[in-house]
């Protein structure tokens, strides 16, 4: 059965390879040390050393209560091992808890990096039975086409040259860092608890001489959340995210700022994608990041 995310596949249909890498994903799970959430992780990455041999190599999460950002996932883990010893890999088998969710945004981030086309199997139930994707599905291009600027109604026209002037803004700032990262411009509108419509802006965040910092649309959503009477109960509703992006054939935004707005806002967060000629691309936060069920 095929879904957004992947195919599910039963556990007795994997290939014996496949099934083996399963179980070690599962078993490697009771290793984790996690303090902090009790959610237990574990990933199984087979891969092929230098001579040409098939190895599993397993990885956990390991959580760090003093200082929870330098913890680190499972896939990751199971990577730098792998990668530690210059295997190359072909599939990762991933049993996250509860079962049935999906990679962190970093992960994705991380393995889309190099391994867009490595199939993964994430393990749904206490069977083995799978949701079985690659990598790039998990951080997608949009399905829309293209709107040119004069096909645009008005008020995304000004949505649209208010960030397209702070991708300008950005690449004054940014002169020196322009090999590394392409400048964005971000806003994020929301309907604040009292009824008006609120604004905010998202120039990167990056200083000068430095990658320290954010990219714009993490920037633009951050300074949405803490505005008063936005995360209160009720939550701020119609949130849009408007984000400058530099080619439609790669993921537009990257997996740590979406996992960020799926934590925060619903899965039918409109996000709107503005070309360098400020051509629109209309998308949602459920079709750049798809989770199972939309899970939290």
């Amino acid at each position: 059965m095929r879904r957004r995310d992947g195919e599910i596949i039963q556990f007795a249909d994997l290939s014996e390879k496949d099934q083996k890498l399963v179980l070690s994903a599962r078993a490697a799970r009771q290793y984790a040390g996690v303090p902090a959430t009790e959610n237990a992780c574990g990933a199984a990455l087979r891969v092929r050393t230098r001579r040409n041999r098939p190895v599993i190599i397993t990885g956990v999460n390991w959580e760090v209560r003093t200082d929870f950002p330098t913890s680190i996932c499972a896939e990751r883990g199971a990577a730098m091992g792998a990668l530690g010893k210059g295997h190359k890999f072909e599939t990762m088998a991933i049993a996250l808890r509860p079962l049935g969710r999906y990679l962190c945004g970093i992960c994705r981030e991380f393995l889309y990096s190099s391994w867009k086309e490595m199939p993964v199997l994430n393990i749904l139930n206490e069977v083995g039975d799978c949701c079985r994707s690659f990598v790039a599905d998990l951080l997608p291009i949009p399905l829309g086409k293209p709107r040119p600027f004069g096909e645009l109604e008005e008020d995304e026209r000004g949505w649209v040259e208010q960030v397209l002037k702070l991708k300008q803004e950005a690449l004054v700032v940014r002169q020196e860092n322009l090999r590394m990262f392409k400048p964005r411009g971000a806003i994020f509108l929301v309907t604040g608890t009292d009824g008006k419509r609120r604004t905010f802006l998202g120039p990167d965040g990056y200083p000068g001489r430095s990658t320290l910092g954010d990219r714009a649309e993490r920037v633009a959503e951050l300074a949405a959340r803490n505005a008063e009477g936005i995360m209160t109960q009720p939550v701020g509703t119609d949130p849009v995210l408007i984000v400058t992006v530099d080619n439609w054939k790669e993921r537009p935004i990257n997996g740590p700022a979406l996992h960020t707005m799926w934590q925060f806002w619903p899965a039918d967060c409109r996000i709107l994608l503005v070309g360098s000629e400020g051509e629109l691309v209309e998308s949602s936060l459920r079709e750049l990041f798809p989770c199972p069920d939309d899970t939290k």
